[in-house]
C-alpha cells in the first residue's frame, strides 16, 4: 500500500468553517458558521443565536466535544474506548475516517494538521476497528 501524504496534509481551518450541534432550543441538530459574525441557526425550531469572536468577554474553546464559540454539544459524537469520538460536521468526520483507516501515514506531515492533533486512543492499532465502527455510526446520525 503507497503512503499516502497529500490526502492527509490537510491544513486544519478548511475543515472547521461550520458546527453541528444539539440546538439548545429543540435538542435537534444545528449548524453554526461565519467567521466576523458566527451565528447558530436551527432549521428544525428556527432558533437562531450570534456572537463576534474576539470581542470582549468572548473566549472560544478547541479541541472538545463542544462547539468554541457557543459551547453547545456537538450533533456528532459517541462512546468509543471509553472515550468521547467526536466531529465537528460531516467533512470532520470524512477525514478522520480516512486517516484513522490508512494503514501508512505520514509521520513527516507538518505540525499543524488535523492528523496531528488527534489523540493517541485514536491512532492507535488495536482501536482502529472500534473507532472506524464509532464513525460509522455517527455518519449514519440524522
Amino acid at each position: 500500500m503507497p503512503l499516502l501524504t497529500h490526502r492527509f496534509s490537510a491544513r486544519l481551518n478548511p475543515l472547521l468553517e461550520e458546527f453541528l450541534v444539539v440546538c439548545p432550543g429543540c435538542q435537534h441538530p444545528a449548524l453554526i458558521r461565519g467567521t466576523h459574525e458566527v451565528s447558530l441557526t436551527c432549521t428544525h425550531c428556527g432558533n437562531i443565536e450570534t456572537c463576534i469572536p474576539g470581542t470582549k468577554g468572548f473566549k472560544s474553546l478547541w479541541w472538545d466535544s463542544v462547539d468554541p464559540y457557543f459551547r453547545h454539544p456537538l450533533w456528532l459524537q459517541t462512546e468509543c474506548c471509553g472515550e468521547t469520538l467526536w466531529a465537528y460536521n460531516r467533512r470532520h468526520l470524512a477525514y478522520l475516517q480516512e486517516y484513522v483507516g490508512a494503514k501508512l501515514r505520514d509521520s513527516g506531515a507538518p505540525k499543524r494538521t488535523l492528523g496531528n492533533k488527534l489523540p493517541k486512543w485514536m491512532l492507535l492499532a488495536k482501536n482502529r476497528d472500534d473507532v472506524l465502527k464509532g464513525i460509522e455510526r455517527l455518519m449514519t446520525k440524522t
